[in-house]
This record gives structure tokens, C-alpha cells and sequence, in this order.
């Protein structure tokens, strides 16, 4: 959380998507609340998933364009899930 934080390029853009119960919602408030700590300006989306992809790969097409030769910083997600007995 924190390389993204401390990065100087701006703006910025972290999307969140996973099933039911895997910790979006807990790993979004956490990072909301450093990044409010640090002067960001939060917005989350009120859309529905379908309308949010729909505005995501237009905005990535754009991002392709303008950034032929970027290089994701991450280009996976590691996770581990421990099922609670």
C-alpha cells in the first residue's frame, strides 16, 4: 500500500474487484484511510459492476494511448486465504 502512497506521478487510479468476503472492503478502507492521512482525495463509485468495467476500458484505452510503452508496476496479485476454524 504504502509504494503506491509514496509515489510522486498523479493521478492515480487503484481498482478493487474480487468475490464475496475475499477483503475489498477491508483493504479499501484501510488504504483510504492512509491515503486521506497523506492529503489524497478518495472517490468511490456508485455504478454497478457492468457500468464500471464499461468506463474502466474506456479509460485503459485511453491510458494505451497516450502510454504505448508503460510497464505495470504489478502484474499480479498474490493472496493467501486462510479459512477461520
Amino acid at each position: 500500500m504504502n509504494i503506491l502512497l509514496e509515489q510522486e506521478e498523479r493521478p492515480k487510479a487503484i481498482i478493487m474487484a474480487g468475490g464475496a468476503g475475499v477483503g475489498k472492503t477491508f483493504v479499501t478502507d484501510k488504504f483510504k484511510k492512509a491515503a486521506e492521512s497523506k492529503g489524497w482525495e478518495m472517490y468511490e463509485s456508485k455504478r454497478t459492476q457492468e457500468e464500471n468495467v464499461d468506463k474502466f476500458l474506456t479509460v485503459k484505452k485511453l491510458f494505451d494511448l497516450e502510454n504505448p510503452k508503460h510497464s505495470p508496476i504489478f502484474t499480479e496479485l498474490r493472496t493467501q486465504v486462510k479459512k477461520k476454524d
